[in-house]
């Protein structure tokens, strides 16, 4: 409804995305980004947001950009680093009933890793 009312009020899509977000209203943002296919965008409203699993997933939506799949493939990682330190066992418990943890761990066995550098590919792939 706020986005109906926000795009009455502008003649353009980008100064109705402008006004969301100068107002807070990052909910009726995120679904006009949706609604434009505008997947980067959302994506990086999401990490702003502190929404990773979110922000993964307006990534892979962006197809056409390989540039989303690659920053995808850093925000599983990352999220995986943050969520495994150093010693801690990935079949422990509190991994177990982390289920932010647990998306990350198994969109991590569902990486396309033929886009990735070497280094993250490495990573990725334990080695």
């Amino acid at each position: 409804m706020i986005v109906r009312q926000a795009r009455e009020l502008f003649d353009s899509d980008a100064k109705v995305i402008e006004f969301l977000d100068d107002c807070g209203l990052h909910v009726s943002q995120a679904e006009l980004l949706e609604e434009l296919g505008q997947y980067e965008q959302l994506a990086e409203l999401h990490l702003a947001q502190g929404h990773t699993l979110e922000a993964i997933a307006a990534f892979v939506k962006d197809r056409n950009n390989p540039e989303s799949a690659k920053r995808a493939s850093k925000c599983v990682l990352d999220g995986v680093w943050q969520g495994l330190s150093l010693g801690i066992d990935p079949a422990s418990e509190p991994v177990k009933a982390n289920d932010t943890l647990q998306e990350l761990l198994r969109r991590l066995d569902e990486l396309d890793i033929t886009h990735l550098e070497d280094e993250m590919r490495d990573e990725v792939c334990g080695q």
